[in-house]
């Protein structure tokens, strides 16, 4: 007859083994709890698109469309009525429009640091070239592209031709810098293009015409850059293309400025310093 053991009789072996066992076991299914999470992040990256963050930049693009049509302009009536320089236009244009801009890019800055938070708490394989997001990179990162848009406006060039160099600057991969600086290109024409097409300031066939070109060239560059990317396997080749595209720039936006003051020189109607905001 086997006699009930006296739990007094435990050695301390036993005894150690039995707390180790105790205490691996919640350790263990917090372990199982982070690699299921983690796999799930990893499924969900793998995914062509991510719908979050396109929902998101839609929503942006919309409210950005919409106030522009609340504000106006010379060109484009207020659905609102606001009249141009008036008290409402500039109370919408700074505690609306600005201001919205603002807080998205507050909510933005910390939904980036707690994802790499989260990321590095799961051990997320991070790239060499992922961007290891904190709260002075993201006020760095926003006064950049504040000066960027601002001298994109002041210029007139595409606010990704500045926003490109930016993003290298940080150690972003300059695949990711290239397609990112597409999107701010494609987005900031496209507001403009409706505004314009609202105004009766564009020619339909025109611009059918010169943007169904300029998609087609988009298409072929785009392939032929991905095969030369792939076979060099070098990656700083778009770098170069993109120095090369700010080069032409900086050569082709003064010298045309420069014809067009001699232009105005020439017909007598030459005028020094900026128009008036308002007239």
């Amino acid at each position: 007859m086997i006699e009930d053991m006296d739990p007094m009789k435990i050695d301390n072996g036993n005894a150690e083994d039995s707390n180790y066992i105790i205490c691996a076991v919640p350790e263990l299914a917090k372990s199982q709890e982070i690699n299921v999470e983690l796999q799930k992040i990893i499924d969900r990256e793998k995914g062509i698109v991510l719908w979050g963050p396109v929902v998101a930049l839609v929503a942006i693009f919309g409210w950005v469309v919409l106030a522009s049509f609340i504000k106006g302009d010379k060109n484009v009536k207020s659905i609102l009525g606001f009249s141009m320089c008036s008290d409402s236009y500039w109370g919408f244009l700074i505690a609306g429009y600005f201001l919205s801009m603002l807080i998205i890019n507050i909510l933005t800055g910390i939904y980036l640091v707690k994802r790499y938070q989260k990321f590095a708490r799961l051990n997320y394989d991070f790239d060499e070239f992922d961007m290891k997001w904190d709260y002075q990179k993201v006020i760095k990162f926003s006064i950049n592209a504040i000066i960027s848009g601002f001298l994109a406006g002041l210029l007139g060039i595409g606010s990704g031709l500045i926003v490109g160099p930016v993003m290298l600057s940080f150690g972003i991969r300059p695949e990711v810098s290239a397609a990112n600086s597409s999107i701010v290109i494609f987005l900031t024409s496209s507001i403009s293009m409706i505004l314009y097409i609202m105004a009766n300031l564009v020619d339909i066939y025109y611009a059918l015409w010169f943007g169904g070109v300029a998609l087609l060239g988009a298409a072929v560059g785009i392939l032929l850059i991905k095969k030369i990317v792939i076979r060099k396997k070098r990656a700083s080749i778009l770098v170069l293309i993109l120095a090369a595209v700010l080069l032409i720039s900086l050569i082709l936006i003064p010298t045309y400025g420069i014809m067009n003051i001699i232009d105005q020189n020439d017909k007598g109607n030459f005028q020094l310093g900026f128009k008036d905001y308002c007239n």
